[in-house]
């Protein structure tokens, strides 16, 4: 069941560049929720600073935001839950996997909880093929 099914307690995560969701579930349930989104640059303007300095400082605020994902993820996994679940930006997932029991790769944005809800729905999802 635990494979094709949420069973028993357990945290899920969706964990972006600039936003961070995590809910507590038992089953299907979610019993608890924790979001946020971090102000990360998305595009350099034609003025201003360079392109170096801008990916340097966006880098930084994603670390930034990372670390507050960490900590987040961290506090739950040492908490009463069977595995924790953490789906998301490829290029980010390699950075909480410590926290995490099952990655998985989702491309599911919107507000913290709009996303989560659709990054749950689509993990859960199973293609079926009949012949």
């Amino acid at each position: 069941d635990a494979w094709f099914r949420p069973t028993g307690r357990f945290a899920f995560a969706l964990i972006r560049a600039d936003t961070f969701a995590l809910g507590t579930y038992e089953g299907d349930e979610r019993v608890a929720f924790e979001g946020f989104t971090s102000d990360v640059k998305e595009a350099h303007s034609k003025g201003g600073f360079s392109q170096g300095r801008f990916e340097r400082r966006r880098e930084g605020q994603i670390d930034d935001h990372l670390k507050k994902a960490n900590r987040e993820l961290a506090a739950v996994a040492d908490g009463e839950v069977d595995r924790t679940i953490v789906v998301g930006e490829r290029n980010v997932l390699g950075r909480v996997r410590d926290h995490a029991d099952v990655t998985d790769v989702s491309d599911a944005t919107g507000k913290p909880k709009a996303a989560l809800e659709d990054a749950f729905r689509d993990f859960w999802q199973v293609r079926f093929h009949a012949i």
